[in-house]
Order: C-alpha cells, then sequence, then structure tokens
C-alpha cells in the first residue's frame, strides 16, 4: 500500500506541477504575464481559467485511469492463479484441438492426476517423493518411495480412482533424490521436448515428457514409427541415461506439424 501511495502521489502532484510549469510558467511571480508581452492587448490574453479547467479535467481524467490501473494491477497480483489461467487457457485451446486425445479425455486426466496427489499427500510418509503423470487415463508412478509397502499402496490408491484406465508404476525403492538432481531432471525435460519439437514429421503435442534420475518416460498416443522416432530423438540428448516408452499405439500416418509437448 505504500508503493501505491507513492506512486499515486507521484502521479498526482509530480507531474502535474512540472507540466503546468512548463505551460504557464511559475506562477510565483517569475513569469511575464500575456499583457507584458504583448503589449497589454486584451485579445492576446489566453482565457487562463478555461485552460485551467480543462487542464484540471484531463488531469482528474489521467490520474483516475492511473489509479484504476495500479487497483487492477495490485488486485491481479494478489491471486496470480487466475491470470495464469486466463493466460493458460487462451494457449490451451489451441494445444487442446492438436492433442490426439478428445477434450473430456483430457479434463479427466487432470481430474485423475489431482485426486491421486491428493491422496498421496495424505496417506503417504514425507520421505515419499512421487511424481504422477496421466495421459488418456494411462498413470505413470515415478519417483522414490521408502519400501515396497509405500510402493504398493500408491498403486492401490490410484486404482481405486474412477476412470483409470492403467498404471505403470516406475517408482523406485531408494531414499528421495535431491533438489539438485530434480533441477537437472527438469532441465533434461526441457532439452528432450526442444528436440521432439525440432524433430522432423513429428507431432510433439501427441507426447508427454517425464524426466526421473535422468531417465527419460515417454507417453502418448502415437504411431510405431512415430514411437520409434521420438525415442531416438530423446536418448541423443546430451545427459539422458535411459528413455523408457509408455505409449499407447494407434494406426495413423505421422503428424507433420510439430508444436511444443505439455
Amino acid at each position: 500500500m505504500r508503493t501505491l501511495t507513492r506512486i499515486l502521489e507521484h502521479f498526482s502532484v509530480d507531474l502535474p506541477l512540472a507540466r503546468a510549469r512548463r505551460q504557464y510558467g511559475d506562477r510565483c511571480g517569475r513569469s511575464r504575464s500575456p499583457s507584458q508581452s504583448d503589449g497589454g492587448d486584451p485579445a492576446a490574453i489566453p482565457n487562463t481559467r478555461s485552460r485551467e479547467a480543462t487542464q484540471g479535467k484531463s488531469l482528474k481524467n489521467a490520474l483516475g485511469r492511473t489509479a484504476l490501473t495500479l487497483s487492477l494491477l495490485t488486485s491481479l497480483t494478489g491471486c496470480p492463479l487466475l491470470l495464469i489461467g486466463a493466460a493458460g487457457a487462451a494457449g490451451g485451446g489451441v494445444l487442446a484441438a492438436a492433442d490426439r486425445r478428445t477434450l473430456p479425455t483430457q479434463v479427466e486426466d487432470r481430474r485423475i492426476q489431482s485426486i491421486a496427489n491428493a491422496r498421496f499427500i495424505r496417506a503417504l510418509p514425507d520421505e515419499a517423493h512421487i511424481s504422477t503423470t496421466v495421459f488418456n487415463r494411462r498413470v505413470l508412478l515415478t519417483g522414490e518411495v521408502p519400501g515396497e509397502t509405500e510402493k504398493q499402496k500408491a498403486e492401490s490408491m490410484v486404482r481405486e480412482i474412477a476412470n483409470v484406465g492403467g498404471i505403470v508404476n516406475e517408482l523406485a525403492i531408494r531414499g528421495a533424490s535431491s533438489i539438485g538432481a530434480r533441477s537437472m531432471d527438469a532441465y533434461l525435460t526441457t532439452r528432450v521436448k526442444a528436440a521432439l519439437v525440432a524433430a522432423k514429421h513429428l507431432s510433439a503435442n501427441n507426447l508427454k515428457v517425464v524426466t526421473e534420475r535422468s531417465i527419460v518416460y515417454l507417453m502418448g498416443l502415437v504411431s510405431i514409427d512415430e514411437g520409434k522416432r521420438a525415442a531416438a530423438v530423446a536418448s541423443q540428448v546430451p545427459g539422458v541415461q535411459q528413455v523408457v516408452t509408455v505409449y499407447e499405439y494407434i494406426q495413423q500416418k505421422p503428424a507433420p506439424v510439430s508444436t511444443a509437448p505439455e
């Protein structure tokens, strides 16, 4: 609020004074009056009151717009999810149109993922680090858990969710990965996505990329040729130790359009 007040003070005091001094001169007696400069001819004296009224009205309108803009920016900053959600919805329409999944299936995938993550948080120990990825109602579980009990429990919790079409349990029984390892995984995911976008005769929209401990998992609805090509591209990215494919194959020619994967 202090920052907003200072900005409004700046707009309401400093700028009008500077503008008024440039246009009308200092009103403290240091500027010449129109009568002095024009020989006292009344016709040469501008309608000062009319100009001041117009100036004041313009300044009020400008200040009103400024205050409204700053208020909107402040309110948007207070709830960034709404702004991000709006942008995502705008861009998501293009991705949804290019996605081989139906729109209801895409919505269902997000619902399954949200429910699974919420159940893991409530029921599994803090030592468990699980990433849930859903594509066409198939669930991929990656990450680390303390033991076999937690691994099977996680799979059971997902299986209880309605409309789950299949589960691929790739959870490793080991300590949770470090922050540095997860950062490297995120970096590799970005590199793999970029390589898939750059690849010819491959629609990256039909693929989902997940990386855990430098192992890249590829999910998607692809033809056999597309799947082989995508795996080959991912395996060539420096730092990738292994590529695991979790595809659903379709009988369709490779799509020529290459756009950003999820």
